[in-house]
């Protein structure tokens, strides 16, 4: 009786002991991952202390086994929650990266004979720059380096070279419909691709971002897959952060603004900057506004669906309503969006006579939604399904004791921030750019006096300076977002006509007696291009604008002046429109302030 005493007094201890050591190791686990305040922290201590008091009191006094399976039940759920901070840890980890990916393709004409890398054995390839892509074909064969992109795929086009490397981003690029050759991509296959990891330096200008104020640049790639792949920038957003005054100041730049490239001897648009890399994109950005940018953030649109869907949604405001190029309408006001709905409102842009300037409101728009939504504390009952969705879903060269530090502030006070949003703007316009030297691409040719503006908002909230909000405290009334059956049919509220090619039959001869000679007009509404053909000394149609919430239809401008349509036709003509964007009234008396 004594033995089996004895033994039942062991297994005792040996529970105890296995649920001692458990609930030591999520202490130490919670207290090196530092984001619970302190008195947070003494309160876990005390209450672990107690618990396990209880626990040897109960393994030792009591005799009932439904007790003495309760400390085992506590060790698997306390190793539920270690198994999750480990992955905290992990995912804080893993957001720190220090290279970029380059993903190149070997690309040959479509109608080639060429099929697999093996096949261009000794033959002659053209390549960009560096030259150590060969090092990953693996096969004999002729170099020739180009110094531009351009000049590289016209070498392929005119079958100077039967093969070319280059990094894939090129691709998308010259295949977007403002390129002159558009139809790159219907005219080659690739027959193999690789990738590349780069290293590169640390640009990070680290501060204790709890009592300084700091500023983030957001860089949404336009791409699917890997967040280190370079890409062009599809969203560019400088976010000034003062934890002082709980003030968030959202800047976004326009993807096509004509800036210097940091690094690049010429002008380009904005969004080539990120084909060279995050720490280009950050370079110019600082140039552009004359900042110090302490730390970037890199999202992809995989990772946008991912984390709005953990969320179980967000509820962001749209200022208008609109029909996404994709069928899906947003009411104005506040919308209840899930990730696919949260990606179309973010990218949209034909939508609107504004474009790219309401694109980027609505960015902003999707970012304090998830701002308010990551800050409520009901955010914890969706922990561990947030969690799994931001693994690669974004890169930071922000250290991670940083973010947890920010973390532990926001859950120490629960403080309510207020965030003021802008946007830098311009005029449309035609520019050679850095990276397609051949042809004039569209680009936004900057607003000084927006610039200027964005510098004073930012000094502004570094010095503590309260601006106002630009989003309601509390959220009203939420619309659902629908979608047509049709994705095809989009409804928009823009002030533009879909863009025509010019009938290549228009030179054919009409019989003598109709024959007068005609006139082409070019209409260019943003990206959007419309031709029309007009006789001799007759009047160019006047295309009508619908005006549009938020910005102004100027008129159509022959160069820098307003054209006159009273004025008879006797040349071709390329006529642009022109807005002026119209701020919340609140905002403008605050501005006129500074």
């Amino acid at each position: 009786m004594a033995i089996k005493k004895r033994k039942k007094s062991k297994i005792s201890l040996i529970i105890w002991s296995l649920f001692f050591i458990v609930s030591c190791l999520l202490c130490y686990l919670v207290f090196s991952l530092n984001i619970l305040p302190n008195k947070y922290m003494y309160i876990l201590f005390g209450v672990m202390i107690i618990i396990n008091l209880v626990t040897l009191i109960i393994l030792k006094f009591t005799k009932r086994k439904i007790f003495k399976i309760l400390p085992i039940i506590g060790c698997f759920i306390m190793g539920y929650l270690i198994f999750n901070i480990t992955s905290t840890k992990n995912l804080l980890s893993a957001m720190n990266v220090n290279y970029k990916t380059n993903n190149y393709a070997v690309i040959v004409l479509k109608d080639s004979s060429y099929e697999k890398i093996k096949d261009l054995n000794n033959k002659q390839i053209g390549y960009l720059n560096d030259d150590e892509v060969f090092d990953e074909i693996k096969i004999p064969c002729e170099k020739k380096q180009y110094s531009e992109a351009t000049e590289i795929i016209n070498s392929l086009l005119e079958k100077e070279n039967p093969a070319i490397i280059l990094e894939k981003s090129y691709i998308d690029m010259f295949s977007d419909s403002d390129s002159p050759i558009k139809e790159f991509k219907d005219k080659i296959k690739i027959i193999y691709e690789f990738s590349i990891n780069n290293k590169i330096e640390d640009i990070s200008k680290d501060i204790d971002i709890t009592s300084n104020p700091f500023v983030l640049y957001i860089s949404g790639i336009d791409t699917y897959g890997k967040v280190a792949s370079v890409s062009r920038t599809d969203v560019n957003m400088v976010v000034v952060v003062n934890p002082n005054s709980k003030q968030i100041l959202m800047v976004s730049i326009p993807r096509d603004y004509y800036v210097k490239i940091a690094g690049k001897n010429g002008k380009d648009k904005l969004t080539h900057s990120g084909i060279y890399g995050i720490e280009t994109s950050v370079k110019t950005v600082e140039d552009l506004l004359d900042i110090d940018i302490n730390y970037y953030y890199k999202i992809n649109f995989t990772s946008l669906i991912k984390i709005v869907n953990s969320l179980g949604g967000v509820d962001a405001y749209s200022a208008y309503k609109f029909t996404s190029i994709s069928g899906y309408t947003y009411q104005k006001g506040y919308n209840h969006m899930n990730g696919e709905e949260a990606l179309a409102f973010v990218r949209e842009r034909k939508a609107f006579a504004g474009g790219d300037r309401v694109r980027n409101q609505n960015q902003q728009a999707l970012m304090e939604a998830l701002f308010r939504k990551c800050t409520n504390p009901s955010i914890i009952v969706k922990y561990t399904k947030l969690l799994n969705s931001l693994k690669g879903s974004f890169i930071t060269n922000m250290p991670s004791d940083r973010l947890t530090d920010l973390i532990k502030m926001q859950l120490e006070d629960n403080a309510k921030w207020t965030i003021t949003s802008y946007g830098l703007d311009g005029s449309n316009g035609r520019e050679y750019t850095y990276t397609y030297k051949t042809n004039k691409l569209y680009v936004m040719i900057p607003n000084q006096s927006t610039i200027t503006k964005a510098k004073q908002l930012i000094s502004d909230v570094k010095n503590g300076n309260k601006l106002t909000s630009s989003y309601q405290q509390e959220v009203g009334t939420i619309s659902q977002v629908t979608k047509q059956n049709n994705k095809k049919t989009s409804t928009t509220n823009k002030p533009k006509t879909e863009t025509t090619k010019q009938d290549k039959t228009s030179t054919v001869k009409q019989p003598e007696k109709e024959q007068t000679k005609e006139y082409v007009i070019t209409y260019i509404d943003g990206e959007t291009r419309k031709t029309q053909k007009v006789k001799e000394g007759s009047l160019a149609p006047n295309l009508t604008n619908q005006e549009q919430e938020g910005f102004k239809f100027l008129g159509w401008y022959d160069g820098n002046q307003l054209y006159d349509f009273n004025k008879p036709v006797n040349s071709d003509l390329v006529l642009e429109a022109k807005y002026e964007q119209i701020f919340e009234q609140d905002n403008d008396k605050l501005l006129e302030n500074q």
